[in-house]
């Protein structure tokens, strides 16, 4: 049972690892990671087999993070579209609205469907992090099952072996309990080893956007910034108004691909408290 946990969960680390990095990798530039600081770790080495048994179970409900995580990766999902009907009205008003206004009013869209897309980027990787760490929760809260505790008390086997005073028997029930209390501390130390992996992997998961807010609309004061930045953009908005493309904007294009495309099927989990 131990050997076959021991090639088990390496394959497991290794596959979650690599939907952490990936996850990492299409982070599109401009999302902002919030500041955690160390993780913080359990020193399960110096647990009792019941205290971490009773920790990953207690509170810990992998069916309940991977609803969750679903719901972050609809709400990045939706705000992908949304974005993409603003970049839709932008092009659309090219041909009917002109000036000043008309030109201020899509500045100020295209920075709203700017902070859709990193807000959208932002929601599916909240998702995809929890979506790591229910399945993590999911699996080491199995292989705590396939590793229950043996009970064993030195005490005890002290008082049994007190009452034996044929030589014999003696040899041989404290031949029995040292191989007891050999298999409690085996099944202990492979749980202190299950445990440190869970902790390692969501340790790994920890990255959390920095949720921006939206643009401001210009208001009165704004108005006459506004209006003196239209000359900027302007041959960018007429090159565009005549070649009937839709305008460019940062997480609008490729990136807003990339989210919907990586947005079906996510699953999640909660961290147990530490001993």
């Amino acid at each position: 049972m131990f050997s076959n946990l021991g090639l088990r969960d390496p394959l497991t680390q290794a596959v979650y690892q690599n939907k952490v990095d990936e996850a990492k990798e299409s982070l599109p530039d401009g999302i902002d990671i919030r500041q955690m600081g160390d993780v913080p770790k359990s020193l399960w080495d110096n647990a009792s087999h019941e205290q971490m048994v009773e920790t990953l179970n207690s509170n810990a409900n992998s069916a309940t993070v991977a609803e969750t995580s679903e719901e972050w990766v609809s709400l990045g999902n939706e705000l992908t579209l949304h974005q993409k009907a603003v970049a839709d009205a932008i092009n659309d008003s090219l041909g009917d609205w002109h000036g000043e206004a008309g030109d201020a009013a899509r500045r100020h869209l295209a920075q709203v469907a700017q902070w859709l897309g990193s807000t959208a980027q932002g929601s599916v990787l909240t998702g995809r992090q929890q979506q790591t760490h229910s399945q993590t929760l999911n699996e080491t809260q199995k292989a705590m099952a396939d590793n229950p505790p043996v009970p064993f008390s030195a005490s005890a086997a002290n008082a049994r072996l007190a009452s034996i005073s044929d030589p014999g028997q003696l040899a041989a029930a404290t031949m029995q309990e040292l191989a007891n209390q050999e298999r409690s501390e085996a099944a202990r130390e492979q749980a202190a080893r299950i445990m440190n992996q869970f902790d390692d992997t969501v340790g790994s998961a920890t990255d959390m956007p920095l949720f921006m807010a939206p643009p401001k609309l210009a208001g009165a004061g704004g108005a006459s910034a506004a209006a003196g930045g239209v000359d900027a953009g302007r041959g960018d908005l007429r090159s565009l108004n005549e070649s009937g493309n839709r305008p460019e904007m940062a997480g609008a294009g490729a990136g807003a691909n990339a989210v919907a495309d990586g947005i079906a099927g996510a699953t999640v989990s909660a961290r147990p408290p530490a001993a």
